[in-house]
């Protein structure tokens, strides 16, 4: 093999490996970022359910009022 193709051969592994790296990289930011989200959801989930029930049973408390005029 020639001198050039041998250059080229290992800048395009360097380059593969490089990407490689920064995908991997740019993976595990991502990870974290949506383990942070799923916490978050694990905390707002139980006061979003009970702000639901809260505007269910408001719902209902309407509906059984008598409607005044």
């Amino acid at each position: 093999m020639k001198h050039p193709k041998i250059l080229a051969i290992i800048k395009e592994v360097i380059d593969t490996n490089m990407y490689n790296e920064k995908k991997n990289e740019a993976i595990a930011k991502k990870r974290i970022k949506l383990k942070n989200c799923n916490q978050m959801l694990k905390k707002i989930d139980p006061e979003f359910k009970k702000l639901i029930n809260e505007k269910r049973s408001y719902k209902e408390y309407q509906e059984s009022e008598p409607k005044v005029q």
